[in-house]
């Protein structure tokens, strides 16, 4: 009987080990590093490009600018080489940097054939002047790299829509909440690894989403940068935020908008309402209205915690009710919330860990049981919740070819040839000018559309000429 008893506990240990086994993703990915090779005549003349594998940043050509890139230090204080090489091996597949000599966008993408990740970087990157925003456009796609390796296998993106010209800016309203997260968590997760910059923006500073103020809270929500501060400062000034982010993030996934991850956020989280609550008030300059406001953080409900309570109060977003708005027979009672136990999820929380090269613990503080009625004093905006919980959102297959594209500041225009009598640095100089002018006009309250686009056609006919006086 014992022998029974002993033979059955083991069969059982067994297959509880194989449950975990299969229960987990695989973290086996190794870095494979490509390079896209221009080939020209004696004469300078451009005759193709030629792939070759490289094992070393040795292997690459003396002299190329891009030994410089992937020895350029991250916020972590690892070379970009460096925390490719070890970042790797925490991805369940493997994870193939390209770097190619071709003037395109950088992009990042899951193959269709064996599922690996696939980070495209080309010469453009080489142009930025900072080290800061070089980082970022590393940051930014492998982000989306995180995101692809976080979410189920079957996971591509979704459905994305920059609109007519396919193209997105920091300052853009994109057509869909899809498209705003997927590039908004990729600008979060970059600056959280960038010093808070996203190119020159720093999502540090309280004015970051300057340009926003003129646009609605529902408008924010499908702009990529309104996002990524979310997400930088939920990392930031909520205690654990950065760990219970991730947790979440790898828990619930996939998520198709800001408002479907916020819902998760503090379903998982309730103690850190309130934090999140303050983020968006804050950072939607007061737009937010409380329907909008509790159908981020509360499931929509009027029922919500003191803390909440007392929030909202401060906050002046219960006009003057206090008084009415309490339930005659509720008593809320503190509670105490435990901290997040090891579980399954350990090794996905220790891969989360790794991304950032240290360790955060979540942190739970004392909750409130919900206790407190408000009056529900919004009531013309029920097809706007319809919308954020679009349940016709699909899922694209994967893919080879990419279904994204890069978080470029600059976009490909016609070169001009009228170019003979101008020098590099005169070109250089026409370029940063406008460059500067275009990140001062969106980083302003309510900025001209019309003198924002004439400034970026400026700026980016200026990159063009100094392109092809570079001989790009």
């Amino acid at each position: 009987m014992i022998k029974n008893r002993l033979r059955i506990s083991l069969n059982l240990f067994l297959c509880l080990a194989m449950v975990l086994c299969f229960s987990l993703p695989s973290f086996a990915g190794n870095l494979n590093i490509k390079y896209e090779q221009v080939v020209t005549d004696e004469y300078g003349n451009e005759l193709g490009y030629q792939t070759k594998i490289i094992k070393k940043i040795d292997d690459l050509p003396p002299g190329s600018p891009w030994r410089n890139y992937l020895n350029t230090k991250l916020a972590n204080g690892k070379t970009i080489y460096e925390y490719a090489s070890s970042i790797s091996k925490s991805l369940s597949k493997d994870f193939n940097l390209n770097l190619s000599d071709r003037e395109s966008n950088s992009y990042a993408y899951k193959s269709s054939s064996d599922g690996s990740y696939n980070l495209n970087i080309y010469t453009y990157v080489n142009d930025f002047g900072s080290q800061s925003s070089k980082t970022y456009l590393f940051m930014h796609e492998f982000g989306h790299i995180v995101m692809l390796n976080s979410y189920p296998k079957s996971y591509n993106f979704g459905n994305l829509d920059y609109g007519n010209d396919n193209k997105h800016y920091l300052h853009e309203i994109l057509p869909n909440y899809n498209t705003a997260w997927v590039e908004g968590w990729a600008d979060g997760f970059a600056a959280a690894n960038n010093n808070g910059l996203v190119f020159g923006y720093d999502l540090k500073q309280s004015d970051a989403l300057n340009c926003l103020k003129g646009n609605t809270f529902e408008e924010m929500t499908r702009n990529e940068l309104f996002v990524a501060k979310v997400l930088y400062d939920s990392f930031k000034d909520i205690t654990g935020g950065q760990a219970a982010a991730y947790d979440v993030f790898a828990k619930t996934g996939p998520h198709y908008s800001l408002y479907e991850y916020c819902n998760k956020y503090v379903a998982s989280y309730p103690e850190n309402k309130v934090g999140l609550a303050k983020i968006l008030v804050e950072n939607s300059y007061g737009k937010i209205s409380l329907k909008e406001l509790l159908t981020y953080v509360n499931g929509g409900s009027y029922t919500v915690s003191r803390d909440l309570y007392n929030y909202l109060q401060s906050a002046g977003m219960l006009n003057g009710t206090a008084t009415n708005n309490y339930a005659s027979n509720s008593k809320p009672t503190n509670t105490t919330t435990s901290n997040t136990k090891p579980s399954l999820w350990s090794r996905i929380a220790s891969f989360f860990k790794k991304l950032f090269g240290k360790k955060e613990e979540v942190v739970s503080s004392p909750a409130t049981t919900t206790g407190v009625a408000l009056n529900p004093v919004v009531t013309n905006d029920e097809a706007l919740y319809n919308r954020y919980t679009d349940g016709a959102i699909s899922i694209s297959g994967s893919m080879d070819a990419p279904n994204r594209v890069s978080s470029a500041v600059i976009e490909d225009l016609a070169y001009d040839s009228n170019l003979d009598a101008l020098s590099i640095e005169e070109v250089q100089k026409e370029y940063t000018k406008y460059y500067n002018e275009y990140k001062e006009l969106v980083s302003a309250p309510n900025p001209d559309e019309k003198r924002v686009n004439e400034i970026r056609y400026k700026m980016v006919e200026a990159k063009r000429k100094l392109n092809k006086l570079q001989g790009k």
